[in-house]
């Protein structure tokens, strides 16, 4: 009889077990998806601030260094051009890496006197290119973790 309770509860416990592993996965899956997000799209948000900062200095009275704006800026980490050698420098050791940028100037201007500003984009797809995540009707997770983007708005202040 006690033979039998026992060889029970193994039967018991492996269906529990079956039962609880997929869920109990799937949370991890969650939790370390969800992580990974948070810290790319504070990374991104790091990288605009930084370029934000560096156009605020490059503005009208840079002289020396070269003046940004204000006219559209675009590219990529390590794309050659001075900005993105920039960022490829201070973000990702030199290297050329598919993470985009785009620098506006949505008052038309560089003027602190005015209070003109500079927005910065930072992205993970291409900023010429349409951004849609939708595939197939529905929002598609691996094409919303593969997109991620992050922008500020800095006030001109030189």
């Amino acid at each position: 009889m006690a033979r039998t309770n026992f060889s029970s509860r193994n039967g018991a416990t492996t269906l529990e077990f079956a039962l609880v592993i997929p869920i109990y996965l799937t949370i991890i899956s969650a939790v370390v998806i969800g992580g990974v997000s948070i810290f790319q799209k504070h990374q991104f948000t790091l990288m605009a601030k930084y370029l934000a900062r560096q156009a605020i200095v490059h503005g009208q009275s840079a002289d020396r260094i070269g003046s940004w704006g204000p006219g559209s800026i675009q590219g990529s980490l390590g794309d050659g051009s001075l900005i993105g050698t920039l960022l490829a420098n201070k973000f990702s050791d030199g290297q050329a890496t598919d993470i985009y940028y785009r620098m506006r100037w949505p008052d038309g201007g560089n003027d602190a006197s005015r209070g003109d500003r500079v927005e910065v984009t930072i992205a993970s797809f291409n900023l010429s290119d349409p951004f849609d995540v939708e595939i197939g009707g529905s929002p598609d997770l691996k094409s919303r973790l593969s997109k991620a983007s992050a922008s500020v708005t800095f006030t001109i202040m030189h």
